[in-house]
């Protein structure tokens, strides 16, 4: 790997950690803006509570992420783990592209009995604007989902 695509590789790297790190404590604000003017962030979509197979929703623009975000509710607690990243030049000078792999574990005060743990993979292209690393786009790709029991809930 080159010093140059090294130093994209930590760059985007610690966005991916800076996106995880806000959506856990609930600044939308500051996840939002990791993304570009024409960023999208692409999840797939819902019918009647199962996942519509090949059919993707793009939320387009910071403040519509920001709306898409805050549909989880403050009273959502969440913790991310980025457990790996890669990243490649993209398509275009000046782009790239990444596979970011996590898991995301949600415990609800509506049930603070159970935790649900998803474990996904990001598609992620990625652009620096003026010494700026920033999302273009963001597919999530939700691979499973575990259920487990919480033995102790501290909201917060």
């Amino acid at each position: 790997m080159s010093a140059d695509l090294t130093a994209v590789r930590v760059a985007t790297r610690a966005l991916a950690d800076e996106y995880a790190h806000a959506v856990d404590v609930h600044d939308l604000d500051r996840a939002s803006e990791l993304f570009a003017p024409e960023g999208a962030l692409v999840v797939a979509a819902i019918r009647s509570g199962v996942r519509a197979e090949g059919e993707w929703i793009e939320i387009v623009g910071p403040a519509a992420v920001r709306k898409a975000l805050g549909r989880t509710g403050p009273g959502t607690a969440t913790m991310h783990a980025v457990v790996g990243s890669v990243v490649r030049e993209g398509a275009s000078p000046g782009l790239y592209e990444g596979s970011v792999s996590a898991t995301a574990r949600h415990v609800s005060e509506e049930d603070p009995t159970s935790v649900e743990t998803w474990v996904m993979r990001y598609a992620d292209r990625y652009v620096n604007r003026d010494g700026r690393w920033l999302f273009t786009r963001r597919q999530l790709h939700r691979l499973w989902v575990e259920r487990h029991p919480v033995t102790d809930f501290v909201p917060g």
